[in-house]
């Protein structure tokens, strides 16, 4: 095995190999038994973990707690602080109710201020209500062309000029 074994399975060695599986520690043994960088390695990670094992558990002070505390409460409060959080502080009952009633006030102020038409189409409305009559009698419409020929074969025939 050329390649050396450093890192995590390593400090796993050094603390008895039980994070590795059976053949995986099997393995490395093999090749600390002919390796004698990697056994040096493995002994110094294990005098290490043993020096630290002696050293006193420290505990925190209170200052330090409550300031970790507040700085998560700070991480939080950013982590909410997205679109959606923000629209949902944005709608607020009132601001919706005012937000509805400014929406009306366009809505009415649109139907009010809508122009009123132009004089020239009041006469096209007028002169088609005078000849509503006309529309009304389909039949006469479609016989128009034959009236009028008709009015002028009877004014040949009276000697009237056309």
């Amino acid at each position: 095995m050329s390649e050396h074994h450093l890192g995590e399975e390593l400090l796993a060695m050094a603390e008895g190999g039980g994070a590795l599986s059976e053949a995986r520690r099997h393995e490395l043994h093999q090749h600390l038994g002919s390796c004698s960088a990697c056994q040096a390695a493995v002994a110094e990670t294990q005098r290490v973990l043993a020096m630290v094992e002696k050293l006193p558990s420290l505990e925190p002070s209170p200052a330090f707690a409550r300031a970790l505390s507040t700085r998560l409460d700070q991480l939080d409060a950013e982590a909410e602080d997205t679109f959606w959080a923000r629209l949902k502080a944005a709608l607020t009952l009132p601001r919706l109710a005012g937000a509805m009633a400014l929406a009306a006030a366009v809505v009415l102020g649109v139907l009010l201020l809508k122009p009123t038409p132009e004089p020239n189409e009041s006469l096209e409305v007028l002169e088609f209500a005078e000849h509503l009559e006309l529309y009304q009698d389909l039949e006469l419409l479609e016989d128009l062309d034959v009236l009028e020929d008709l009015e002028a074969i009877e004014a040949l025939e009276a000697g009237e000029p056309g």
